[in-house]
């Protein structure tokens, strides 16, 4: 086999991940037809060319969605797809099986009968282009164009394109056409002679790099592209355009560069002191080097050829011609680092047109490729305000705007931005005008710039700030070696970020798009009464963390459990690889907005000898979303110790909430009674000192004699693991229908993915093979909805079905 093709038809790096994908929630929900055929294809010298359970299963909620009644696949071999695509289709819908090969299909047939959907496949054996061709002129049963609502191709890749333009006109308009392999194994990131790869492998890579270019490039569909198995395209049929609003460009020579390999802090500073662009990566101490530069990639994923793939199939296919032009005339520049790059201007355009922008401002134009995407999206008769110090650099890009047709749309104001915001707010009419604001320009004064453009923006506007991750750099240690500009501009990102995440007039989503692009929605008027005080700044008003830390309890001499939890505490609960990412998680959208009583709560634990059992603080504003989002006011909570999450629950609750509380240990609650009373949220609470079981008995029969019936909206468990499947059973009975039931540490420090004689220690080992029983559990539970979080330690959310 080849190196592109991977053996287990996955995409993921760890094979222990997909195992356990399959054996939680793939396996348990298979057909028994399914699985047989599945055995049966496993033992085909040409297995590998059978689709993957984890798709299939996709597949069948995707059929269920849409509604799908008739459909078509090309590509059959002995039918494994083509009895989940039957299975999932209602007892009066067809499926058009084509395959060159009766053969393989004669294996899974009798399997297929056995299911009882025969009835449903129309197997027509030929070439696959010849038979959809017959398809489109036959006017009979046998189809028409438009008839059909979904077709799945997983054939001879040469042919792709030519099955799509046939497909196209089979399926509806909003029917969807899902084709197989389009990531060949990851092959399409890799260069086209890696060491290893057969003459087949580099053929079908080739005939798979030209189709997705062509599938970005086709406007008749929307496309989506997902890294499940070996990679799937999901196209959806739109209606015919009038109007082709984007072309294809034919790939042209890049122009040479002339620039300098590296551009000096004074230079960077003096060019409006900015730099735009991405980093390609800081990795030691030791290395001093500019972030960003002309040489460095411009995007903050790991892989560069992965970012140069994105680029050339779902980005420059569909570039408008003159935003090329400009792109190109920018790289030349000495600066041209500092020019937005294409993903983000292609961003930048679908978030105008979805807030259905008319009025915007930009601060930084630089060559002015953010200002023509701008221009180019909002309509006509729309306006962008566009502010730079220098118009030496407006004025290369100025050309290229006139050539658009869009330079009526372009205000632009040269100098200072502040002055110019505060001129623009010294006229009363321009408060509230505008729709939306892009911020690419001196990062010391992007603070300054939010306030004065949250009086410019309207309420539900929507601010854009760009460089917020500046190269991954504000996830670095302190004392990492950067170059002093760097070093300054990673302090102001570090300040402005938080300084967002403490901003209740604002909602605030930090993307991973080119350096970082942190959005806000503007939520009231800045001088609503309703508008929740700005919180404080925890120094300024709390007890200092070290006096807290050191209000420990317990003796400390309690030995420490050797175990995955053992050196585990609020601070760095998580699966996440990286711990400096994690803090910086919590640092900036966690932490500022923790309430006080919950801070003090959770330091006081962090020092008890068993702080690694209470809830990581990520996991707690989870907790509280979820219970304001669903509504909820009788809860249950299993397992309480201090009281970090129960007191989190209470909070979110209304005030005349309630939740029964429950824990075999009343000393650890006592701990955190006396915050959960300073919050003012005791009376919310029900406590309850027992052993859960035997609790969760009474409480039912307790609901029992009062003649309610399931009448709690949400449950939260963090108790005892080897009694969670019992906790389940009854809180079934408990939880009403469509209300919810969370349990934590359901992935046990990842120890659910290992081999089985991975050495743990004893408590690991039986918590561990606990948690694997309740999530294979769930994952076959048809009376809820299911879905697992790799959050803290591992959250299960269930949605009670029935």
């Amino acid at each position: 086999m080849a190196t592109y093709r991977p053996d287990n038809n996955t995409l993921l790096k760890a094979d222990c991940i997909l195992e356990y994908v399959l054996d939680t929630t793939v396996y348990p929900r298979e057909h028994e037809c399914l699985r047989e055929l599945r055995l049966i294809t496993q033992n085909h010298p040409l297995s590998f060319m059978g689709s993957s359970p984890d798709q299939m299963q996709f597949f069948s909620v995707l059929l269920k969605m849409t509604g799908a009644k008739n459909a078509i696949e090309v590509g059959v071999f002995t039918g494994y797809s083509l009895l989940a695509t039957a299975l999932a289709l209602p007892d009066d819908g067809k499926v058009v099986a084509i395959d060159v090969s009766r053969e393989y299909y004669e294996l899974g047939r009798p399997v297929i009968e056995n299911a009882g959907v025969a009835h449903k496949v129309d197997f027509r054996q030929g070439d696959g282009l010849a038979v959809l061709d017959q398809l489109l002129a036959d006017g009979g049963d046998g189809g028409a164009a438009g008839a059909f609502d979904f077709a799945y191709a997983d054939a001879d890749k040469e042919q792709y394109r030519g099955y799509h333009e046939r497909l196209l006109r089979l399926v509806r308009v909003g029917g969807v056409v899902a084709y197989d392999n389009t990531l060949w194994g990851g092959s399409v990131a890799m260069p086209r002679d890696t060491p290893g790869s057969s003459a087949y492998d580099r053929v079908v890579r080739d005939y798979m790099v030209g189709f997705n270019a062509m599938v970005a490039a086709d406007d008749r569909v929307e496309a989506c592209l997902l890294p499940i198995a070996d990679g799937i395209t999901l196209c959806r049929r739109l209606k015919p355009l009038l109007v082709t609003l984007f072309r294809p460009v034919q790939q042209s020579r890049r122009l040479k560069r002339t620039t300098p390999a590296r551009v000096s802090s004074t230079a960077m500073a003096a060019a409006n002191g900015d730099a735009r662009g991405v980093n390609g990566g800081i990795q030691s101490k030791e290395m001093k080097t500019a972030i960003h530069s002309n040489d460095s990639p411009k995007t903050l994923l790991k892989s560069e050829a992965l970012h140069e793939y994105m680029l050339k199939t779902m980005v420059y296919p569909r570039e408008n011609e003159f935003m090329r032009e400009l792109r190109l005339i920018t790289n030349e520049h000495t600066y041209g680092f500092m020019s937005s790059p294409p993903e983000e201007g292609q961003l930048l355009s679908l978030l105008l047109k979805l807030t259905g922008a008319k009025n915007t401002i930009e601060v930084g134009v630089f060559t002015g490729c953010s200002v023509l995407a701008t221009a180019l999206t909002i309509p006509d008769d729309g306006k962008v305000t566009a502010i730079d110090v220098s118009r030496e650099y407006f004025d290369l890009g100025l050309p290229v705007i006139k050539k658009a047709g869009v330079a009526h749309k372009v205000d632009f104001r040269e100098g200072p931005a502040m002055p110019i915001l505060d001129k623009l707010l010294a006229d009363e009419e321009n408060e509230g005008k505008f729709d939306f604001a892009f911020v690419d320009a001196d990062k010391g004064n992007y603070g300054e710039y939010h306030e004065r453009l949250l009086r410019l923006v309207r309420a539900g506007g929507v601010l854009a700030y760009d460089n917020t991750l500046w190269g991954g750099s504000v996830a670095l240690e302190d004392d990492s070696v950067l170059e002093e500009f760097d070093q300054d501009i990673r302090r102001s990102i570090l300040a402005f970020n938080a300084k967002i995440a403490g901003d209740p007039r604002v909602e605030a989503v930090q993307l991973p798009v080119s350096d970082g692009i942190t959005l806000c929605r503007r939520l009231l008027p800045v001088d609503d009464p309703t508008n929740p005080p700005a919180p404080p700044a925890a120094a300024a008003t709390a007890q200092p963390e070290e006096d807290l830390i050191a209000m420990t309890t317990g003796n400390g001499d309690a030995p420490v459990i050797k175990n995955v939890h053992s050196d585990i505490d609020s601070t760095n609960k998580t699966l996440l690889k990286s711990d400096a990412l994690y803090k910086y998680v919590l640092d900036t959208t966690v932490l500022p907005r923790e309430p006080e009583c919950m801070r003090e709560l959770r330091l006081i634990t962090d020092k008890h000898q068993w702080g690694f059992m209470q809830s990581s603080a990520d996991e707690a504003q989870l907790l509280g979303m979820l219970l304001k989002m669903a509504g909820a006011k009788r809860t249950i909570e299993v397992g309480v110790f201090t009281g970090y999450s129960l007191l989190a629950t209470a909070l979110a609750l209304p005030e005349d909430g309630k939740v029964v509380a429950i824990d075999p240990d009343r000393e650890s609650y006592e701990i955190g009674r006396p915050f959960i009373e300073k919050a003012g949220v005791a009376h919310k609470v029900d406590f309850r000192e027992g052993k859960g079981l035997e609790k969760l008995d009474e409480l039912l029969a307790e609901e029992a004699a009062a003649g309610r019936e399931a009448a709690f909206d949400f449950a939260f468990v963090d108790a005892d693991k080897p009694n969670y499947v019992k906790y389940h059973e009854q809180l079934l009975q408990l939880v009403r229908v469509g209300g919810h039931i969370i349990y934590d540490n359901t992935l046990w420090a990842g120890t659910v993915a290992l081999p089985p004689d991975t050495p743990l220690s004893d408590l690991d080992r039986r918590f561990s093979v606990a948690i694997r029983d309740l999530n294979s559990r769930l994952a076959a539970d048809p009376r809820i909805d299911v879905c697992q979080l790799a959050i803290a330690d591992g959250v299960t959310i269930c949605r009670r079905l029935v």
